[in-house]
C-alpha cells in the first residue's frame, strides 16, 4: 500500500530538501507532528478496527452469529516515519504505509467447539457496485440463505441443495439472468454473486472443489476485486457449484452483505492448510462476431429490442498454491469467456441490413 502526501513544514527538519545525501546531509522527520499528521490525514483512510464475532446456539437450538469477525488494520506508524525520512532524503515519490493486522477475536460456544467450529478458516468477498435494484435484493436474499449453515466432515456441499425455490414466494425478484435466449429477467437474477462468494471461500479456505463452471461471457460484476476468473455460475437443476469438507471438523458458514460488497465466512478446525492465489493471466482475446438479427411476433411491426449486448471474448487462468501436511499442490483454474453477438428482436415485417 501507497500513499502520496505532502508534509506539513512542521514534521520536516530544518535542512531543505533540495541537500541529498551525496552532501553528506540528512533529512530528519520530528516524529510528533509526523504522527499527529498521519492521526488527522491518514489513518482515517487507512486504519480499520476488527470487528469480533460472538456464535452460540439459542434456546432453540439456532446457531446465532453476532458481530462480522473482521480483522482490522493499523499502521505501524514508527516505521512509516521512518520510510517517509528515506523517501525524502533519497527522493522517492510514494511511500509504502507499513500496516499490521489487527485480528478479529471469535467467541464461540463450547457446544459448537465440539464439532470443530474453533476458528475462522476462510473468507470469500464479491463486490456488486453498480447493481441495478432488483438484482442487490436477489443478492441479499440468496446470501441469507446460507447463514448459519453447517457442513458435516466429509460432506459434499450442494448449493443448489441448499438454495431451495427460486420465484416470487420466497422473495425473489425478476432481474437479469444469462440463458440461450439472451440475457434477460427472471427471478433470481444475481444468485451467481452469491455462488461466486462462496466459491472464494470455499477456495481460500483450501477445500476440494467438485463442481464449477464460469459464467459463458465475462460479467464485470465478478472482476470488482480481483479480476477475471474466480466466478462460478448456477442455475438450479443445470449449474451448480460443490466442494468437500476434508476438514477434521464441522464448517460453519457466515454470510451476510455489507453495502455493496458480499462475504461467505468459513469457521472450523484449522489444521494447518494454507493458500495463495496467483492471477489472473488473460489471453487469447476475441471479438464477438456480428449482431444477430431475430424476428418476433411479440413485438409489433417496426418495433425493435436488444436482448444481449457483444462481449468480447477470452481466457483467465488463476493458479491456487495449496499447501497441506507439508506439500504444495498448484491447481489450475481455467475460465474461457466466449465471444457473444448483439442478439435484437425485431417486429414481423421489419427491415434489417444487420451489422
Amino acid at each position: 500500500m501507497s500513499f502520496p502526501i505532502d508534509l506539513p513544514e512542521e514534521s520536516v527538519g530544518d535542512l531543505p530538501k533540495s541537500l541529498s545525501i551525496d552532501q553528506n546531509l540528512w533529512i530528519n522527520i520530528r516524529r510528533a507532528p509526523f504522527i499527529a499528521y498521519v492521526e488527522e490525514e491518514i489513518a482515517p483512510l487507512v486504519e480499520v478496527e476488527a470487528q469480533d464475532v460472538n456464535i452460540y446456539k439459542d434456546e432453540n437450538d439456532k446457531i446465532i452469529i453476532e458481530g462480522t469477525g473482521e480483522n482490522g488494520r493499523e499502521i505501524k506508524r514508527r516505521y512509516f516515519a521512518a520510510a517517509v525520512e528515506l523517501a525524502a532524503n533519497y527522493n522517492f515519490d510514494n511511500v509504502p504505509i507499513p500496516v499490521f493486522v489487527k485480528k478479529a477475536h471469535a467467541e464461540i460456544s463450547d457446544d459448537l467447539k465440539l464439532l470443530g467450529i474453533e476458528t475462522l478458516i476462510g473468507t470469500g468477498r464479491s463486490a456488486f457496485a453498480g447493481s441495478p435494484a432488483n438484482r442487490t435484493h436477489n443478492i441479499e436474499v440468496g446470501v441469507n440463505r446460507f447463514n448459519g449453515l453447517l457442513i458435516k466432515p466429509g460432506e459434499e456441499f450442494s448449493f443448489n441443495e441448499h438454495l431451495g425455490p427460486v420465484d416470487a414466494s420466497t422473495g425473489y425478484r425478476p432481474e437479469l439472468v444469462i440463458k440461450a435466449e439472451g440475457t434477460i429477467p427472471e427471478y433470481g437474477g444475481g444468485l451467481c454473486q452469491v455462488s461466486s462468494t462462496m466459491y472464494r471461500a470455499a477456495l481460500m479456505s483450501g477445500l476440494p472443489i467438485t463442481e464449477r463452471t464460469a459464467h459463458s461471457y465475462a460479467v464485470s460484476y465478478y472482476a470488482q476485486i480481483y479480476g477475471y476468473g474466480l466466478d462460478a455460475t448456477i442455475y438450479p437443476g443445470v449449474k451448480d457449484i460443490k466442494f468437500v469438507n476434508d476438514t477434521p471438523g464441522h464448517i460453519l458458514i457466515q454470510s451476510y452483505t455489507e453495502g455493496t460488497n458480499a462475504y461467505f465466512k468459513f469457521y472450523g478446525t484449522d489444521d494447518g492448510r494454507s493458500v495463495e492465489m496467483e492471477g489472473p493471466y488473460l489471453g487469447n482475446y476475441h471479438n464477438p462476431p456480428p449482431p444477430i438479427i431475430i424476428e418476433s411476433s411479440s413485438l409489433a411491426p417496426g418495433q425493435r429490442r436488444q436482448v444481449e449486448y457483444g462481449h468480447t471474448g477470452f481466457n483467465a487462468t488463476w493458479y491456487r498454491y495449496l499447501t497441506k501436511a507439508g506439500e504444495t499442490i498448484k491447481e489450475p483454474i481455467y475460465s474461457a469467456y466466449k465471444a457473444i453477438p448483439a442478439k435484437i428482436l425485431v417486429g414481423p415485417g421489419t427491415a434489417e441490413t444487420g451489422g
